[in-house]
């Protein structure tokens, strides 16, 4: 059988039965690599095989892909400075917008996990939740606007 065949069988006795009682998600970690691997049951041992390999593979793409970036900012720093202020600017603004999002989901998450509100979380989470929360979109600020001309009150 195919090597790819081969990885799909083997995980489907990694995981257990479609029931979803037992396999690995039953407390069970992913080993990290083949030495590893080899300390587990015969019928774990395919599909633990296939995801060192695909988690070696994701590794190896997520390398090249940071040396072609690095490249391109050496370019781009080299060839179009003012421009290059502008790319890093921007690139670090939606590094941390995308960190922020995932600290929100995070909390939020933890919310409905722990059936919690607003006010029974830590201080710092209440205020990372209320420094996130989306401002008025400008249709509404014009619409308050022309409801009171003379100011909010």
């Amino acid at each position: 059988a195919p090597a790819s065949q081969s990885c799909w069988r083997g995980a489907a006795g990694f995981w257990g039965p479609a029931g979803g009682g037992g396999g690995a998600s039953a407390g069970k970690s992913i080993p990290r690599d083949s030495r590893e691997a080899e300390k587990l049951p015969e019928t774990w041992k395919g599909a633990t095989q296939c995801l060192v390999l695909a988690m070696s593979v994701l590794a190896a793409l997520a390398s090249t892909a940071k040396r072609i970036n690095g490249r391109y900012e050496r370019f781009l720093e080299r060839t179009f400075p003012r421009f290059y202020v502008l790319y890093v600017t921007f690139t670090k603004g939606i590094q941390a917008l995308f960190l922020e999002a995932k600290e929100i989901r995070k909390i939020k998450s933890k919310m409905s996990r722990q059936r919690l509100s607003v006010q029974q979380l830590p201080y710092r989470e209440m205020e990372r939740l209320r420094q996130f929360s989306p401002t008025p979109h400008p249709p509404q600020l014009i619409q308050t606007a022309l409801k009171h001309p003379q100011g909010w009150g």
